[in-house]
């Protein structure tokens, strides 16, 4: 349920208003677009690529448009470009494809969102339920400390600890 992805990549506008992280993995990019502000935002880096997730119907066509809705999430799988050392050597991008983890793209997923009212514990309990009906991941909201009461997690408060409310690093793996 938590992500293990590594060697992110982000970038922000200049206000600061949205930001975007890339994860590389082959010949692919795992990008999340965001815009956590109250107005609409032009997205920060690409927005080429598939959505596979949208926190509003309308923020996968207004990202292609050049703009992110306010408070809007948005998931998506593309190519990876081709940096300039490997169109000089395609040895070179053989090479960091090989290394490189595929991007696995959930069958069927479930946004989450943890709260006080369902725990990273709660969460585990579904697993064979989720699994039964044929959901393959489950996304998390954020688990960082977050306002008093927050029923969603994005109002992080405190990026360098979970939120108390849901769970803590002992119990985040579910176990």
């Amino acid at each position: 349920m938590i992500p293990q992805l590594r060697a992110g990549r982000c970038s922000r506008t200049e206000a600061g208003a949205a930001f975007t992280v890339e994860w590389a993995a082959g010949d692919q990019v795992l990008r999340l677009s965001a815009n956590l502000t109250a107005a609409s935002a032009p997205p920060a880096g690409s927005a080429a690529g598939r959505v596979i997730f949208a926190t509003q119907p309308e923020a996968g066509g207004a990202l292609a448009g050049g703009s992110l809705p306010p408070w809007s999430v948005v998931w998506i799988i593309g190519a990876r470009p081709v940096k300039r050392a490997e169109r000089r050597d395609p040895a070179r991008r053989g090479a960091a494809a090989s290394d490189a983890a595929e991007l696995v793209i959930p069958a069927r997923h479930l946004p989450g969102a943890a709260h006080a009212g369902f725990t990273f514990r709660d969460a585990a309990a579904i697993v064979p339920y989720l699994a039964a009906l044929g959901i393959s991941h489950v996304y998390c909201s954020p688990y960082f400390r977050a306002r008093a009461g927050s029923t969603h997690g994005y109002d992080v408060v405190d990026h360098n600890s979970f939120n108390p409310e849901i769970g803590h690093a002992m119990t985040s793996s579910c176990s």
